[in-house]
C-alpha cells in the first residue's frame, strides 16, 4: 500500500512538473509572418505562411517595387504536422501568457521581423465563444527566444523548396 502511495505521489509530481508542456488547447491554424525589415527596395521581401492542422497550407510572397503578391498552396505530411505541434509545445506559446514572454527592454529597431499567430479551438463546445488567437512577435525574453526562433525556422522549412522558388522568382 505504501509503495502505491509513493508511486501515486511521484506520478502526480511528474504530471505537474511537465504541465508546462501539456496544454488542453488545440491549435487549428498557424499564421507566420516574415519581413526583411528596412532594407534597400531591391532586397526587401515579406511572406506569410498559413498552416492548418489538417496539413493544408499556403504561402503569400511579395517584394518591394511590385504590387504583385504571389501565392501558392501546398500540403504538409502528418509527421511534419507532429513536428510542428512539438515545436509549438516546446516554444510554450500556448502555456505561458504572452505578457510574460514579451521583451521588456528597448524595442529593437531594424532587422528582420518575425511573428506567429495561433488560432486555438474552443475547448468547451457549450460556450459560444470565437476561437482564441495567440499572437507572439519575435521580440521575447531571452529565456523564450531560442525555442520560439526554432519554431519560426521550422515553419519556414515546412515550405517545399519548389514552392518557395516558384513564389520568390523574379518576373
Amino acid at each position: 500500500m505504501r509503495n502505491k502511495f509513493i508511486l501515486l505521489v511521484l506520478l502526480t509530481s511528474l504530471f505537474f512538473t511537465q504541465g508546462e508542456l501539456i496544454s488542453k488547447d488545440k491549435w487549428t491554424l498557424v499564421e507566420y509572418e516574415y519581413s526583411t525589415g528596412p532594407v534597400s527596395p531591391e532586397y526587401f521581401y515579406s511572406m506569410k505562411i498559413f498552416i492548418n492542422r489538417d496539413g493544408t497550407a499556403g504561402i503569400s510572397y511579395s517584394t518591394s517595387g511590385t504590387s504583385t503578391v504571389k501565392s501558392k498552396e501546398f500540403r504538409i505530411s502528418k509527421s511534419k504536422i507532429r513536428q510542428l505541434n512539438y515545436a509549438i509545445i516546446k516554444s510554450r506559446i500556448m502555456t505561458v501568457p504572452v505578457s510574460e514572454m514579451k521583451y521588456e527592454g528597448e524595442i529593437i529597431i531594424g532587422g528582420q521581423q518575425r511573428s506567429v499567430t495561433l488560432t486555438v479551438e474552443n475547448t468547451n463546445p457549450n460556450l459560444d465563444q470565437p476561437p482564441k488567437k495567440i499572437f507572439v512577435s519575435g521580440q521575447v525574453k531571452e529565456q523564450y527566444s531560442i525555442k520560439l526562433n526554432e519554431l519560426f525556422d521550422l515553419i519556414e522549412l515546412l515550405v517545399p523548396a519548389s514552392v518557395l522558388n516558384e513564389v520568390s522568382a523574379k518576373p
